[in-house]
């Protein structure tokens, strides 16, 4: 199975069931490190991750990962949080309406790249940030990344 595809496949069959049992998937990836090949689940919940949480999601994903066995190479299966300052996903936008968020652009806007302020609308083309009261639209195109602030 390709990457991409075990990607999604691994989000969309986890992502219900998480859900019913009060978690949050928030993101996937499989990347290669030093110490291996890593098959890593970020998770959330609105009382924040526990190790409980973690348990519990790690154990669904390591009994669906050893039925269908999609992964030729070994690898290590982490879940954990997504931690503080962590990256928004695009399709997760709704979620931070009226939150603090920093956004980095692939190019200058008004001499930066960085911008923090307010999420306070988006859509399919562009996303609206209130900057010390101002209302400045970034074309989606243009974002490089968006991680939360404190």
């Amino acid at each position: 199975m390709k990457k991409e595809e075990l990607l999604k496949e691994i989000q969309t069959i986890f992502s219900k069931i998480f859900k019913d049992n009060g978690i949050e998937f928030v993101d996937v990836e499989y990347v290669k490190e030093p110490k291996g090949n890593v098959l890593r689940i970020f998770i959330d919940k609105k009382d924040g991750v526990d190790l409980d949480s973690c348990e519990f999601a790690s154990n669904l994903v390591s009994e669906w990962l050893d039925e269908v066995d999609p992964i030729e190479q070994s690898y290590f299966l982490e879940v954990s949080s997504p931690g503080i300052d962590r990256e928004i996903k695009l399709d997760k936008l709704e979620n931070f309406i009226d939150k603090k968020i920093l956004i980095k652009c692939y190019k200058k806007i008004n001499g930066t790249k960085e911008f923090i302020g307010y999420l306070k609308k988006y859509d399919d083309v562009k996303l609206t940030l209130d900057i010390n009261k101002q209302s400045i639209d970034f074309d989606k195109n243009d974002i490089a990344i968006i991680k939360t602030q404190n």
